[in-house]
């Protein structure tokens, strides 16, 4: 074996100076299309439309045909030293108009220049390009050779220079900003310094080992990028080194930003060397199937021993993070008993299994202090597993997975204290309303390290369809929190997955990951989905192929039934034909608009009415109208009535559900309140006009409004809140604020989430304006609206992932603990929680605001210091 390890080692390591090795000729895999060709003259033929060049009709795989020769390939490696690799398509083909860039920034402490990778779309016309995150490595590079060592010079002035600890939250305590973070600031475009001071809290990690200097340093956390895993590995029944090398660079291609070697069958030494040396990503493993082989599959005759040299000959290879189940305690496995599916993690089954047949504690939990000392030497990353992960729907959210859990938790604050990296393994089989538990107990029992889940799926009743019930549950979880999803693929329960299974299972999980990064308000996730958009609406069919996560695929369906060249220019698509496509219509619209120069919404709308009432008024002559009765124009209503029909619903029937069950639950809950502070107003001298209510009043003259600007709340709002209850003004804001949602200086919010985030710029607003009143600010404060998953514990208003007050906002919840810190008791005693649709209202008690008074704290503006 050590021979054999010598001769794959120096065969890999032998880059040279990487010079890139010519094309694969497109004739190799696609005999008789040529892609980069077709896309070439498709590209022109958009730019220059008169040219009208000739676009074939696209096709769905770029697999070839499967010959024996292939097949046998797949099947097994004759010769694991020298394999025999199959052919890969090339960016180009994969990705058509598109090209790869590198972004140059320079490491300051060492002046390292480090090029950073992206895609860049490029667009017809004057739009210009589109840049996107990129992992598909290095390009045109055989296997044979191996990819560049990026991180070389990187390690070894750490080495010569450092102390003998090499890990990443190491550095980041250190206040080190390393290249591998810079790196990574860089692909997530933010601050390196918040890079930084994630990892040294433990809320993010670079899995990074320093032997595996191929690597393109990423970064899992909740505040950046969901990221995907991709799972991939012989087993003792099928595939091959030669098959699961192509698997890596296949799913790479298509966006998997790490992947697990989980092999199980023959040469898996060798089959993980030929895989760190051709990944750009980081690679994890879990050890203990390599032990279980080394004694002949029988998990009564693990041993420490066997387990320790098997940890390290894998560091010394360069896995960057080992799933280890060390979780799995002896005292639990009796819970699962009753469990329908049982243990169905096999790391965590090996595990169960060698302690019951001891009646010792898992080797890896005693051990656990020893398996630190070696990731912390390699900068090995550990995923602590889930051995006892439900697997079934009706198994989730028992007594032996969260007993797992809370371990987890006890094990992560363990490793932190030595440095070393880690994340929580997660489930696993889950119906989405049960999510939500997971993730909270996760972030509350193990401070917040990156959860790391599989899916979850969220039935169980489609097998060969896995890949969607589960990206169902990641994006539930995923917009939680969860920073890493492990695809599942089609094969998921039924086989072994070949490639065609691992590109479906990346790109169902590259749809969940950007869901969940919509839902988080990361601040570079909608623009992609705002350019293809565009795109689609001024059918430029073209950009919205390069657009799409599966550009190929997207062509390929609509050429299906309109693969002639005039179709990549009509503007139809065979799903309504030219007369029913209603963007087509809404561009008509427009340009109607704009050819009889209607310059206001009004004016269309009165000049449009007076013609269908022409019309309507001609039908009366007609045989149809003199028998249906139709009297014409006098169903048309005059404009201003019909304005202020609008005025008077907009506010209630284009609200978002939630917020009209909260403004009405609130009306109920103000009224009471409202009565007295009108009745202190008069007792104060004023008075109202003669024939309008005391609530008229207040929304017509208190210049109470979202929109409103400084100068115009000088006098009469602030003194209404402090003539109010405290509980009655904090209603009564929201109330005023939900009235004027829909109108506000940030423009016509048309959706829940806009309507919710208006309410919150409106709040934090008045915050800047009544932050020297203590009575005001105490309860403004407190005001707000939160995703529906953190209604489980008061606790979490003060950790990320932020409030709904803009695109992430991973500062704002500084504010939350500067109230933390006038009294944790006090806080969580007074807080007062009305669970309200898909809302939160919160406030708190008179008492904590009597409370600040006498303690004469100011609450201030988080974003003012």
């Amino acid at each position: 074996m050590a021979s054999v390890h010598a001769n794959v080692t120096s065969l890999v390591c032998k880059n040279g100076n990487h010079a890139s090795q010519s094309k694969f000729p497109s004739s190799t895999f696609l005999p008789g299309f040529d892609v980069v060709g077709r896309v070439s003259n498709a590209w022109k033929k958009e730019l220059v439309p008169s040219s009208m060049a000739l676009v074939p009709r696209a096709t769905l795989t770029f697999d070839p045909p499967t010959t024996n020769s292939d097949k046998a390939k797949q099947k097994h490696t004759v010769d694991p030293a020298s394999p025999d690799f199959l052919p890969l398509p090339s960016f180009e083909q994969c990705f058509p108009k598109s090209t790869k860039e590198h972004r140059e920034v320079v490491h300051e402490e060492t002046g390292h220049v480090l090029k950073v990778p992206f895609r860049r779309i490029h667009l017809s016309g004057d739009e210009g390009h589109f840049d996107t995150y990129d992992t598909s490595g290095p390009q045109n590079i055989s296997p044979r050779i191996g990819l560049p060592k990026l991180r070389r010079e990187w390690v070894d002035r750490r080495q010569k220079i450092g102390p003998p600890r090499f890990t990443q939250m190491y550095y980041a305590k250190q206040g080190i900003i390393t290249e591998e973070m810079l790196y990574c600031a860089a692909r997530e475009k933010l601050d390196p310094e918040f890079v930084r001071s994630e990892v040294a809290r433990g809320r993010a990690i670079i899995p990074s080992n320093k032997k595996h200097l191929e690597l393109e340093p990423m970064i899992v956390g909740r505040n950046f990028l969901v990221k995907v895993n991709a799972n991939i590995g012989n087993s003792a029944v099928a595939s091959s080194i030669e098959e699961e090398v192509y698997k890596v660079q296949w799913a790479t291609m298509w966006g998997a930003d790490t992947v697990m070697d989980l092999s199980t069958g023959r040469h898996i030494h060798e089959t993980r060397e030929w895989i760190l040396r051709n990944s750009s990503v980081p690679v994890g493993t879990v050890p203990i199937y390599q032990a279980l082989e080394k004694v002949n599959g029988i998990a009564e005759n693990l041993t420490w021993e066997v387990f320790r040299d098997t940890l390290i000959e894998q560091a010394e290879q360069g896995v960057d993070y080992f799933t280890i189940h060390a979780g799995v305690l002896l005292r639990y496995i009796p819970l699962t008993a009753k469990r329908m599916t049982g243990i169905v993690s096999r790391g965590g089954s090996i595990h169960a299994k060698w302690c019951l047949a001891y009646h010792k504690e898992n080797f890896a939990y005693e051990h656990w202090d020893d398996i630190l000392d070696i990731c912390n030497q390699y900068d090995v990353a550990l995923s602590i597993g889930d051995g006892l992960r439900p697997g079934s729907i009706y198994d989730a959210n028992d007594t032996a997975q969260f007993a797992e859990l809370l371990t987890q938790g006890e094990l992560t604050r363990r490793a932190w204290e030595k440095d070393v990296q880690v994340m929580n393994e997660g489930p696993g089989h889950i119906p989405m309303h049960k999510i939500p538990e997971n993730m909270q107990k996760q972030l509350e029992w193990c401070n917040e390290a990156p959860f790391y889940t599989l899916g979850p799926l969220t039935t169980d009743i489609a097998p060969g369809y896995d890949h969607i019930t589960s990206a169902i549950g990641a994006a539930n979880i995923g917009a939680l929190g969860t920073a890493l999803l492990c695809y599942v693929t089609p094969k998921e329960h039924l086989g072994l997955p070949n490639r065609d299974d691992v590109k479906a299972g990346v790109i169902a999980y590259k749809i969940a990951a950007h869901a969940a990064d919509l839902a988080k308000g990361h601040p570079h996730a909608q623009a992609w989905d705002d350019a293809l958009s565009k795109a689609r609406f001024e059918f430029r069919w073209m950009d919205q192929f390069a657009l799409s996560l599966d550009p190929m695929t997207a062509m390929s369906f609509h050429d299906e039934t309109l693969p002639s060249d005039g179709a990549k220019v009509a503007h139809f698509c065979s799903m309504c034909g030219p007369k029913f496509c209603s963007m087509k219509i809404t561009e008509d619209v427009r340009k109607y608009a704009e050819k009889y120069g209607y310059g206001t919404a009004e004016e269309a709308l009165q000049r449009g009415m007076d013609a269908m009432s022409a019309e309507f008024q001609a039908a009366k002559k007609t045989i149809s109208g003199e028998q249906h009765g139709e009297a014409g124009g006098e169903i048309y209503l005059p404009e201003d009535y019909v304005n202020s029909k609008e005025r008077s619903t907009t506010s209630s029937s284009h609200l978002c559900p939630g917020l009209v069950l909260l403004r009405s639950e609130l009306q109920a809950h103000w009224h009471h309140d409202y009565i007295n502070g009108v009745n202190n107003l008069e007792e104060l001298g004023a008075s109202f006009p003669t024939g309008i209510s005391g609530w008229e009043w207040i929304f017509k003259y208190s210049g109470f409004q979202a929109r409103m600007l400084p100068d115009q709340a000088e006098t009469v709002p602030l003194n209404l809140i402090r003539v109010m209850p405290a509980q009655g003004a904090c209603i009564f804001l929201f109330l005023v604020l939900l009235q004027e949602v829909l109108t506000t200086q940030f423009g016509l919010a048309n959706t829940g989430k806009q309507q919710i985030q208006h309410v919150g710029h409106a709040i934090w607003s008045w915050l800047e304006l009544c932050q020297n009143d203590y009575e005001t600010t105490g309860n403004l404060f407190l005001i707000c609206l939160l995703p529906q998953h953190l209604e489980l514990d008061p606790r979490l208003l003060w950790q990320p992932p932020p409030l709904l007050f803009g695109p992430l906002a991973l500062h704002k919840y500084e504010a939350f603990q500067q109230l933390r810190s006038l009294s944790a008791e006090v806080l969580l005693d007074h807080w007062e929680i009305n669970i309200i649709g898909n809302a939160i209202y919160f406030s708190m008690t008179s008492s904590i605001v009597e409370f600040a008074i006498r303690k004469q704290l100011k609450l201030r503006h988080p974003l003012h210091g």
